[in-house]
């Protein structure tokens, strides 16, 4: 990135290059510690990070799912079930740094289902609403390399949904 601002400001390659080049090696020797990333909190130049003690990314301390229907029968040999799906997730790490910026907060989910069918003609009816509490928490999150200019991508739970589904069977 930084050779490519020098050279779109008149400066050759191999000029963008060997400046770049001065100004890391005189940070490296500022600072005595070597190149680092201060946003992340991670070395960026292969130094070897003390992980002891640190938590598995991706691996909340606890998730809870929960899950309940109840069918009825209606008039004329129809049913009805409504279904309601929880979920919850504990905070976790998205990387082995274990930092601030790796943290992802707990976050929960609610999905509701209505189903109305009669079997014998093969007829089904459904409505739904999944994410009804309409959250966008960051599920998951991946940061590239310097190489790649430590970009971050982001998961989300997708925005609140609702659907009607009707199945014919024969």
């Amino acid at each position: 990135t930084l050779v490519g601002a020098l050279m779109a400001n008149g400066f050759t390659a191999t000029q963008a290059t060997g400046l770049v080049t001065v100004a890391l090696t005189a940070n490296t020797v500022a600072n005595g510690t070597g190149l680092y990333n201060y946003a992340t909190g991670a070395s960026i130049d292969g130094r070897a990070a003390d992980l002891s003690g640190n938590e598995l990314p991706n691996s909340p301390h606890w998730t809870l799912s929960l899950g309940a229907q109840y069918t009825w029968d209606l008039p004329s040999g129809w049913s009805a079930t409504v279904r309601g799906d929880y979920y919850r997730q504990s905070e976790q790490y998205a990387r082995i740094y274990n930092t601030e910026y790796d943290r992802l907060k707990s976050w929960e989910n609610v999905n509701l289902t209505l189903k109305i069918e009669k079997p014998e003609l093969g007829l089904s009816f459904d409505a739904y609403v999944k994410n009804l509490l309409n959250d966008t928490p960051i599920t998951d999150a991946y940061t590239t390399d310097d190489t790649s200019g430590l970009f971050t991508n982001v998961y989300t739970l997708e925005p609140r949904l609702y659907g009607i589904s009707i199945t014919k069977t024969w």
